[in-house]
């Protein structure tokens, strides 16, 4: 098949197709700033939404909830999950996450080893979350 043929095909072939898939997953990221740190840095990461409408994420007084996991014998298993705990005295619920405008936070963590975050995502505040997303995978020396 010659070239002009193809390009007369490809228009049709990504009709409806997304980089994100069907449940909108991807349009939400989160990652770090390094890929590795020393023990107790502070570790920045950033919370974007990419794409309309207004995502929504779990928070605790106003600062986003997130898990940490650790990756050992090739499978990630939870290292801390005090990060999602919040106490009744605290404002929670769903925060809005528009678009292009990123959330930004830090943590430490003091154990070598590889980790990365998981954070809930949804589209409707009143709802449990649709999907997960996770952090690129950081070093802690």
């Amino acid at each position: 098949m010659s070239v002009r043929y193809w390009l007369i095909l490809l228009p049709f072939v990504c009709i409806d197709c997304s980089d994100f898939g069907p449940d909108n997953s991807g349009k939400v990221v989160v990652s770090t700033d390094k890929s590795s740190y020393g023990a107790l840095e502070k570790i920045t990461f950033t919370v974007q939404n990419l794409s309309e409408p207004t995502a929504y994420m779990w928070h605790c007084n106003y600062r986003l909830a997130y898990r940490i996991q650790k990756e050992e014998d090739d499978a990630w298993k939870s290292a801390d999950d005090t990060h999602m705990l919040c106490l009744a005295i605290y404002l929670s619920g769903a925060m809005p996450i528009p678009f292009d405008q990123p959330y930004i936070d830090t943590l430490s963590l003091y154990i070598p080893g590889d980790y990365r975050l998981v954070m809930d995502v949804g589209w409707d505040p009143a709802t449990t979350p649709d999907y997960q997303i996770y952090s690129n995978t950081f070093r802690v020396e």
